[in-house]
């Protein structure tokens, strides 16, 4: 079955009234990683998260679940907002290069 996505006028950048218009019918798998961002974005609280993790074990410091819930909250809190205005900004890219690639993966 085809899946059709469709998605109009979608506000980017609220500070300078940013818009984008995206329509695609595509016939790969709706939940593709390549067309996920959130996916760069889980990864990239990831790497952040266990970088802390380390340093605290490296100093000997207790990582309880409590503490580990402050990691992430403090680490997904300073990930910077032109991470996420990169994200969907990559998403016309990304569209392109699995539309030129037959939908198979891209490098994202």
């Amino acid at each position: 079955m085809e899946n059709l996505w469709t998605l109009n006028h979608v506000l980017v950048d609220p500070e300078n009234s940013l818009l984008i218009n995206v329509v695609i019918l595509a016939n790969w798998s709706s939940n593709s990683p390549d067309l996920n961002p959130i996916e760069n974005l889980w990864q990239n609280l990831k790497t952040r998260v266990e970088k802390q993790v380390s340093y605290m074990l490296v100093k000997k410091q207790a990582v309880t679940v409590e503490v580990f819930r402050g990691v992430i909250q403090k680490e997904w809190e300073e990930i910077d907002r032109s991470t996420y205005v990169n994200l969907v900004h990559s998403m016309p890219t990304r569209l392109n290069e699995i539309i030129e690639g037959n939908g198979n993966k891209i490098n994202y």
